[in-house]
């Protein structure tokens, strides 16, 4: 009987006899030995780890996720940024509108004794009114270039007091105005809250009431729609004419 390596071992250990006999020795050994307790005859060692496709499958659907989540945050970072300029352009008009709309109550006969009103129409008015409280009435102009709502105001000067208008200091107000063409409107004494406004050209001395919309629209190629705004105010200084 021909004796492997490891089987050796096994029959020093054991030594000869009755026991080792015939085929006695081949169960005893091949029980004993460590190589026939890791695999069977005509088996293979099964491989440890993932296969190349295993693993540009796993890589495919990490990148998937990656991808995704990038277009989450970037998508939540827009509306943010959305939801932000509404919340400051609501603001910057509710500002704008009781500015205006207090000026324009508080209109009166201008230092050099011109009407309260100068100029209406759509897009801009000319009005005096004590803005600043100094106890003189300031030139105010509010008037559209392009989409931007600005006012201008000229202060009198000299003696008698006048209205130099290379002196007046021009201030934006509102942008991305969308409603440039349609900013103001008037009334006479005879507007009950339903009627319509009066047509040009506006005939200044009936002017009771004026009315301010304003319609903001940073992003107009996306949602929100455009925020739009509006006050009515009467001159309380003009009395009704008989």
């Amino acid at each position: 009987m021909k004796i492997r390596g490891n089987e050796k071992f096994y029959y020093k250990l054991l030594g000869p006899g009755p026991r080792l006999a015939g085929r006695g020795v081949g169960v005893l050994l091949n029980f004993c030995a460590p190589s026939a307790r890791l695999r069977s005859p005509g088996t293979t060692r099964k491989r440890v780890g993932f296969t190349v496709v295993e693993m540009l499958v796993a890589l495919a659907i990490t990148m998937v996720i990656g991808l995704a989540t990038l277009t989450l945050q970037k998508d939540i970072f827009s509306v943010n940024t959305v939801l932000s300029d509404s919340l400051t352009a609501q603001t910057q008009l509710r500002n704008v509108l009781r500015t205006a709309t207090t000026r324009l109550r508080m209109a009166a006969t201008a230092n050099d004794g011109a009407y309260p009103i100068s100029e209406a129409d759509a897009v801009h008015v000319i009005f005096f009114s004590d803005i600043d409280h100094d106890g003189l009435r300031e030139r105010v102009r509010y008037y559209m270039d392009g989409t931007t709502l600005k006012c201008g105001v000229v202060k009198p000067s000299g003696d008698p007091l006048t209205y130099n208008l290379a002196t007046e200091v021009v201030s934006s107000v509102v942008n991305n105005v969308a409603n440039g063409t349609a900013v103001f409107s008037y009334y006479d004494n005879t507007y009950d809250g339903t009627g319509a406004a009066l047509t040009a050209p506006i005939d200044i001395p009936i002017v009771r009431m004026v009315r301010v919309t304003l319609s903001v629209d940073r992003w107009t190629a996306r949602v929100p729609d455009p925020i739009s705004f509006n006050s009515a105010v009467t001159l309380r200084n003009l009395k009704v004419n008989p």
